[in-house]
């Protein structure tokens, strides 16, 4: 299974309006085909992750990345060009010889780079390690960024800065209001960035997460973090996140969910159509709209959804 899922279960399962928990397993599978198709067709990963990585120098002065968007800065970002592939200290860029293009993956080296202002030619004699891959999370103010919480006395809320984070940052935002508002306890919040859910952990005591029953549960960050909100979370030290939150482009979250809908509709969902003999099909989708299937391939709504996405061809 692919263990980098574009969507949460959740967000598929409000899509064919299934509440259900019986055939969550089955859905995962969908999700996690549907994921590979996609990243298959882009030739990319979409997943924020690390890298390192090895090309050809050429002559020129320019590089683009395998994966893109890149994370961080020129600081953050390890580059090196060495014809012995030993990849010392000495054949390391500094961070101002060279820019970085985030969205493009573009690596472009100055005329004034110490190491070299072009890259000699050779074999993998060009190393470099990054992160790359979408890993964002907005906050907006009065929306979804409060925290109602009750460690035996009363509620507590924790008020989240408005901003856009990484996974890594909204935890460390997390912990500190989380902080500021119970002086009496250390918090710990973490990310898995294999199942992409968060976790909220008290170092001593029971604490609850008032989703349902906090006087801010309207703008509460439930939901964005994955947490089920139609209940409080109660009883326990350590809450993990009950859904996937990859943290990527709504648009393509919605067309791992289109994809996943029809593996659902070839199986028992609709009925077991499974379409043989068929070179395509459409179909009506919950909310109302059609989908156009290329049965074996990718719908058409998919690929054009996904042209932003697919790998350029240089």
């Amino acid at each position: 299974m692919n263990q980098y899922p574009l969507v949460g279960l959740d967000k598929f399962k409000a899509f064919i309006k299934d509440t259900a928990t019986t055939n969550d397993v089955l859905y995962s599978d969908y999700i996690a085909r549907a994921s590979r198709m996609i990243e298959s067709y882009c030739k990319r990963n979409f997943r924020s992750r690390s890298y390192t990585e090895y090309y050809d120098g050429n002559g020129s002065n320019f590089l683009y990345l395998d994966q893109w968007p890149v994370v961080g800065t020129t600081a953050e970002v390890d580059l090196y060009d060495d014809i012995d592939r030993d990849f010392s200290s000495t054949y390391k860029f500094d961070d101002d010889d060279w820019v970085l293009s985030n969205n493009e993956g573009l690596v472009q080296l100055l005329d004034n780079a110490a190491v070299g202002a072009h890259w000699q030619t050779g074999i993998k004699n060009i190393k470099v390690i990054y992160t790359a891959g979408y890993d964002e999370f907005a906050i907006v103010a009065s929306s979804n960024d409060k925290i109602n919480f009750n460690i035996g006395a009363s509620e507590l809320t924790a008020t989240l800065t408005a901003g856009t984070y990484s996974a890594a940052t909204l935890c460390t935002e997390i912990d500190t209001q989380l902080t500021a508002a119970d002086a009496t306890g250390t918090y710990t919040v973490s990310f898995n960035n294999v199942t992409c859910k968060f976790t909220l952990a008290r170092s001593t005591g029971t604490f609850q997460l008032l989703w349902t029953s906090g006087t801010n549960a309207a703008t509460s960050v439930g939901d964005t973090l994955g947490y089920l909100t139609t209940a409080n979370d109660t009883g326990a030290t350590t809450y993990t996140a009950d859904y996937s939150r990859p943290g990527l482009p709504d648009d393509l979250q919605q067309a791992c969910i289109y994809q996943a809908y029809e593996f659902y509709l070839k199986g028992k969902g609709g009925g077991g159509d499974d379409r043989f003999g068929k070179t395509s099909v459409s179909i009506s989708d919950p909310s109302g709209g059609t989908l156009s299937f290329a049965t074996g391939g990718l719908s058409a709504e998919v690929k054009q959804m996904l042209e932003i996405y697919r790998r350029r061809n240089i």
